[in-house]
């Protein structure tokens, strides 16, 4: 389940590198360039089974572009929200696609435990 999602997120971070404010609620966050190697380490450069994702992406994202997501997740299912924010705003209505997208997956098989 993919909601906006920074594709390339050192990229994105590397601008504010140091202590942040928290966007909601009292305190702060300190940035460090090891933080933005951690996720370069982690970086996915292409998907090789789209049918295990679900991208909502908003054309009004005021934070990423919606462009970069549908470039990096070609083939998988998508909503495009035509407008609409990074937050999301009306992911109510979307909650019933995403639980029927969840549901679909097969639980994994437990093997029974050794005697």
């Amino acid at each position: 389940m993919l909601l906006n999602p920074a594709v390339v997120p050192q990229r994105d971070l590397s601008r504010y590198l140091g202590e942040q404010p928290l966007w909601h609620g009292d305190g702060s966050i300190t940035v460090l360039p090891r933080h933005l190697d951690e996720l370069r380490a982690l970086a996915v450069e292409s998907i090789t089974r789209p049918e295990r994702y679900y991208l909502i992406a908003a054309t009004g994202d005021e934070v990423l572009d919606y462009r970069t997501m549908l470039d990096h997740y070609p083939g998988v299912r998508t909503t495009l929200i035509q407008g609409g924010d990074h937050a999301i705003s009306d992911f109510p209505a979307h909650l019933a696609d995403v639980l029927a997208f969840c549901d679909q997956a097969s639980p994994p098989l437990v093997a029974p435990a050794a005697a």
